[in-house]
């Protein structure tokens, strides 16, 4: 029997666990030490909302099909329901470590995204560094504030489902087989259909790119064999699931998913009505935040006049009218974009930088995978401001018109870039320092460091006001202009700096000045601290409450410290 080497083959896994379990407890660190549990605002409601259901079950023993407190009365199993998936979730306990829910899902992005880079052939090391960006990036993290855990759990195992198929690609098959049926019914588990539906695009796009790599390879027949070991997968995937899955498809003919009765049989469609669909929908330039965070000033739930530093609370304390003040108060939401309310979705400016690295030194295959869906994911997410694509897409599309909110499809984007920056990373590690790879090096650092930098040196041509805010007193927007102007300046500079010093890491690394267990290590602290950071923003000690205090505390707006 071949002796598996401890330190080569076992050691960086075990330190990426570690790793991992050390950055959830940390982040998390009240749940952990101060017998404190997250406050989720949707949590809460569900809490109320399923309360009938969960007594007439521990009452009785059997499940109820009816919940009476939701919108005066609808089926169960949209609410609570109790399916028999006990191995799928025997295996989800067993490799969670011990850690609570939700938290843990956090934990499960980590590991799952790991999974998938080590079977894209990216080293460990690199590898931990990739999940650390995907598992904290501001979208999960502030999904996990919202009580969203389903969605965030649907999420934490798409990774480990594109791991499976990839597997089968690389001509793994038995392995891709066990790999995908496992995450995706672990995906499955967490019924949040609209990411399942996001998740097939992503394979779609794969599934295309590959083919016509096949094509042009004369290895047809492998890529349907391919194909065919992944059907059964899914099959068995599907049912571990069956029960809630037909439910909701037959509850879907009845609910405002399906066909309106009220139209005429001429006009009657299935789908959601499109305004309605695209209510939640992300400005075009919004997509900076995903390396800028504060472009539209940060969170619609920030307000300036918090911070009695800020220009705006100076400039309604100088007023002189209390009663003008509190009734200008309400318009000093940091955020100044087209959303009603909304956080950004932060995908680093380090992995916006090795994305750019991705696309000019990675296997085109990869490139022209990843490029696609991050585009993709991309304009889908600005919805109604992007009509050409999105309403051809909720008329013809499949399944589209069956999902509102369609900013959450900026998750596309955020699967596909910490992926592609760690497959650059390693082609660059593989070609070594050359003339070609400096000109690409500098091509990628121009293109994020120097629009950080362009972004800092021009922020005062913005408006930084909302629609209607205009008409707002002169003397009042003027202040709010100048918060909100800061807020951008700042974050492209930070920005920036956080690009800049991957950068000349990088530059130390390729010139053999930093030894590369020290280049893997400043690299995944580098990311962490570049995510957490923003993530604070938006998820901090005001996300917690103690165990034994009761739901539904009323909270008012105060001023944060």
């Amino acid at each position: 029997m071949k002796k598996i080497d401890f330190k080569e083959v076992v050691l960086p896994h075990l330190l990426a666990v570690l790793v991992f379990l050390v950055v959830t407890v940390i982040f998390f660190n009240p749940v952990f030490f101060d017998n404190k549990a997250l406050s989720q605002g949707d949590i809460q409601q569900w809490e109320a909302s399923s309360k009938a259901l969960r007594d007439y079950r521990s009452q009785t023993g059997e499940e109820g099909l009816w919940a009476p407190s939701m919108f005066g009365g609808m089926p169960a199993y949209l609410v609570n329901m109790d399916w028999s998936n006990g191995v799928i979730v025997a295996i989800k306990k067993i490799f969670s470590v011990g850690l609570p829910h939700p938290v843990v899902n956090i934990y499960w992005a980590f590991l799952s995204y790991y999974i998938l880079l080590l079977v894209f052939r990216v080293r460990p090391m690199l590898a931990i560094a990739g999940a650390l960006a995907f598992g904290l990036s501001s979208y999960l993290i502030v999904g996990m504030a919202a009580g969203h855990n389903a969605r965030v759990g649907a999420i934490a195992f798409m990774p480990l489902v594109i791991a499976g198929i990839h597997l089968a690609f690389s001509g793994k098959r038995l392995m891709g087989f066990v790999v995908a049926a496992l995450g995706l019914s672990l995906h499955f588990r967490e019924n949040h259909l609209q990411i399942t539906y996001y998740m097939m695009l992503i394979v779609l796009v794969y599934g295309i790119v590959y083919l016509i790599a096949a094509l042009r390879e004369k290895t047809i027949q492998d890529f349907f064999k391919n194909v065919a070991v992944l059907i059964p997968a899914v099959v068995l995937a599907v049912g571990t699931f069956l029960g809630p899955l037909w439910a909701i498809a037959e509850y879907g003919e009845f609910s405002i998913r399906g066909k309106s009765e009220l139209a005429s049989k001429g006009e009657r469609t299935g789908g959601l009505d499109r305004d309605y669909a695209f209510f939640h929908s992300s400005g075009m330039l919004e997509s900076f935040t995903l390396m800028i965070p504060n472009v539209y000033g940060g969170s619609s739930s920030d307000y300036l006049v918090q911070d009695e530093e800020s220009n705006t609370y100076q400039a309604l304390m100088r007023s002189g009218d209390n009663n003008t003040a509190n009734q200008l108060a309400r318009f000093t939401s940091a955020y100044w974009g087209p959303q009603a309310y909304t956080a950004p979705y932060y995908g680093g400016a380090i992995i916006c930088f090795l994305f750019v690295i991705g696309i000019v030194f990675a296997d085109k295959k990869y490139v022209w995978w990843l490029v696609t869906v991050s585009v993709l994911g991309m304009m889908i997410s600005w919805g109604r401001h992007f009509q050409v694509l999105n309403y051809f897409l909720f008329d013809y599309l499949p399944g589209f018109n069956k999902f509102r909110s369609v900013t959450f499809a900026i998750v596309i984007t955020l699967f596909a870039m910490p992926l592609l920056g760690m497959l650059g990373l390693e082609k660059l590690f593989d070609e070594g320092i050359n003339p070609a790879t400096k000109k690409k090096l500098l091509i990628a650092f121009a293109a994020t460091g120097g629009i950080c930098l362009l972004a800092a040196l021009s922020a005062g041509m913005a408006s930084f006001l909302r629609e209607g805010e205009g008409q707002l007193p002169a003397w009042f927007t003027n202040a709010l202009r100048e918060d909100r102007k800061e807020l951008f300046r700042s974050d492209a500079i930070r920005s920036f700096s956080f690009i800049l010093g991957v950068f000349i890491l990088l530059y130390l690394d390729v010139r053999k000045k930093i030894s590369p267990f020290g280049f893997y290590a400043f690299l995944i602290f580098m990311v962490a601290i570049d995510m957490s950071v923003v993530d604070r923003r938006y998820f901090d000690s005001s996300n917690y409450q103690r165990k034994r205090t009761a739901h539904f505390t009323p909270r008012l707006l105060t001023k944060k410290s």
